[in-house]
């Protein structure tokens, strides 16, 4: 089997990771949602396709070939936020205690060093993935070279890949060709130019025809619409222009090994010291025991992140378990036993997020702000069959919801366990990175029944469409990912004293194992 090399491109990757997560932080106030998001992402890769090398590229925050080419080049980029470039230096620690090359060149971009490794990397017999979330890197596709871009579907992070044939099936040009058009679109993030008035339909559709920059100055004359032949013609210099910037330099001056990339693993005794310094406790259990070991041995201040081991909850006198499982599963019948049985006081994530948006709660006013008040029923309450469908249809005013209710629901977790004087407090979610699970629980209980179970209580037991129950099971999270979180399980598959007694035995593992009860 060949090689393979996984080239990230960091600042990307975190920012994405960045947005995509509530706002998590450990006990010092230190925030650290970007790097939970940023593992998230790479763990997912590194499990599905299992490089045999790995390095993660920066950008260096200096000028580079094209400011000198253009000076606005970037030139409307909104500086990083302060939370997010507290995390970059811990990041970058964390990758080096775990011997991951950092790649890193004045005068060039991420892209670039990118490219160059890349290309390097193909003429060594290597298959190169480039995980990012920028579509410049299309360009850099092949039968070889594989573009990783992760989206969301459904509140659930997947990875799209692009080798050259997906791309051109989607886009209608070869990779070569998308420079073309990007020259012709240019770029709003980048601040690159393009041709006024030329959008992404147009420019794929005039290269598609052309080809290419050339092609299209030398047969202008053959542009069907005379609008657009006057605005090439016009703004010719500055689609060439645009050329230049768009395209990604393979030939970077980096002096770069590629065995200094051969990849091992992320799981060290410094890293491990990285990660409980920022106490993101669902990394640290994916730590072997004789990582942990070998850390606890070497409690000599050589270890970064140092923090004496404790077996306090996360609120002092309570004990918090998170439970969770996919619709269907019976989560409601587990926490009315836990409830009835064991004296849980429950906390469901949904209903509380529910609370936060109704009349006097701390997200409506920023709801209707945001929406409008078109969302609202006769009687003031936010209509969320509407504002579902608004929301839903448009994936920054997600971004943007999401936002207001999620923190807001959060600290109103927070100040109920706080508050609470139930000894267990039993927090529910169906999805646990949302949920803020590591921040808030001691522990996590899966409630697992099978697909066709499932299945059957959603079609027979709640009357769902056989469409409907399919499209709720598949922005489910699957079973490897619930039982990669989880910390024990109850099988809810069969009769109700069944799951009584599987219930009963998880309880038993958490109170020996996590200290839970």
């Amino acid at each position: 089997m060949a090689d393979k090399f996984l080239i990230v491109d960091g600042y990307s990757i975190l920012n994405r990771a960045y947005y995509g997560v509530p706002f998590l932080s450990n006990k010092e106030g230190f925030p650290t949602n970007g790097i939970y998001g940023f593992y998230g992402i790479l763990l997912r890769i590194l499990d599905d396709q299992k490089p045999t090398h790995l390095a993660v590229a920066f950008d260096v925050h200096e000028p580079t070939f094209r400011h000198k080419r253009y000076a606005d080049y970037k030139g409307t980029r909104k500086p990083m936020p302060e939370d997010l470039k507290r995390q970059v230096p811990m990041l970058k620690q964390l990758l080096a205690d775990s011997g991951i090359p950092i790649l890193t060149l004045p005068g060039y971009e991420a892209d670039d060093l990118i490219g160059s490794v890349s290309r390097m990397a193909r003429l060594a017999g290597m298959e190169t993935l480039m995980l990012s979330g920028d579509r410049d890197l299309f360009q850099l596709v092949s039968d070889r070279s594989c573009l990783c871009i992760p989206r969301t579907r459904n509140k659930v992070t997947v990875t799209e890949y692009y080798r050259e044939a997906e791309f051109t099936e989607e886009y209608g040009v070869t990779p070569e060709e998308f420079i073309a058009v990007k020259a012709l679109m240019g770029d709003t993030s980048d601040n690159i130019p393009g041709v006024p008035h030329v959008g992404e339909k147009t420019a794929i559709n005039l290269i598609k025809q052309f080809h290419s920059l050339d092609g299209l100055y030398m047969g202008l004359e053959e542009v069907s619409s005379a609008r657009i032949r006057s605005l090439l013609a016009e703004n010719k210099e500055q689609a060439y222009l645009s050329y230049e910037l768009a395209k990604i330099d393979c030939f970077a001056p980096l002096e770069f090994d590629l065995e200094q990339a051969r990849f091992e693993t992320l799981y060290t005794p410094e890293a491990y010291g990285d990660f409980k310094k920022l106490q993101i406790f669902s990394l640290l259990k994916r730590f072997p025991d004789a990582v942990k070991k070998a850390y606890e041995e070497h409690q000599d201040g050589t270890v970064p992140g140092e923090i004496q081991p404790s077996s306090a909850t996360k609120f002092p006198g309570k004990t918090v378990i998170g439970l969770t499982g996919g619709v269907g599963s019976g989560k409601s019948t587990i926490l009315a036993m836990l409830k009835a049985e064991y004296g849980a006081l429950i906390l469901e994530a949904d209903r509380i997020a529910e609370e936060m948006m109704q009349p006097g709660g701390p997200s409506y006013g920023k709801l209707t702000e945001l929406l409008g008040r078109e969302i609202l029923k006769d009687d003031g309450s936010i209509d969320r069959s509407l504002m579902s469908r608004k929301v839903f249809a448009d994936p920054d005013l997600l971004q943007q919801v999401n936002l207001i209710v999620h923190p807001d629901t959060l600290d109103e977790v927070r100040r109920r366990i706080r508050n609470a004087e139930e000894k267990l407090i039993v927090y529910e979610s169906a999805i646990p990175e949302e949920a803020c699970f590591d921040e808030l629980t001691d522990a996590v209980l899966y409630v697992y029944a099978s697909e066709e179970t499932r299945l059957e209580r959603l079609f027979f037991g709640r009357g769902y469409s056989f469409e409907k129950t399919e499209s709720i099971m598949r922005r489910q999270l699957s079973e490897a990912e619930f039982r990669r979180i989880c910390d024990a399980e109850v099988n809810n598959n069969g009769s109700e004293e069944e799951a009584r007694l599987s219930l009963a035995a998880a309880m038993e593992r958490l109170r020996k194992e996590a200290g839970a009860g």
